[in-house]
């Protein structure tokens, strides 16, 4: 692992940790801010953060399913995601080929929306 890449790789955990910190914060809040079991809270959200991929994690598996599909040319079709929703861009050769992905997701695609731009 390079240098920028275990940055990048604490700076994603560091970004984790946050979202889980706000996440067991607002369930504490829901229960009504009771005084301890502060950790209740807290592993909740870590096991609801841990059922979500991250958008980058998300990225990948869509990449690699893509690569697979024999009816895409996967490395003529970007792929973004942005809070979970994955978005394909690019050239089709065929028209079929512009539908390919659009199928059911797989069970990697834990996302809301599959547009195809």
């Amino acid at each position: 692992m390079t240098r920028n890449e275990h940055q990048l790789s604490q700076h994603t955990q560091n970004i984790v940790r946050e979202k889980i910190a706000l996440r067991a914060h607002r369930l504490w809040e829901e229960r009504g801010s009771p005084i301890g079991s502060s950790e209740e809270d807290w592993f909740r959200a870590e096991r609801e953060m841990r059922t979500v991929k991250s958008d980058m994690q998300l990225q990948r598996d869509v990449s690699e399913e893509l690569k697979w599909d024999p009816a895409v040319n996967a490395e003529q079709i970007r792929v973004e995601v942005k809070d979970g929703v994955v978005t394909l861009a690019g050239r089709v050769e065929y028209f079929a080929e512009k539908w390919a992905p659009n199928g059911p997701p797989s069970e990697c695609l834990a996302s809301r929306s599959w547009p195809l731009r």
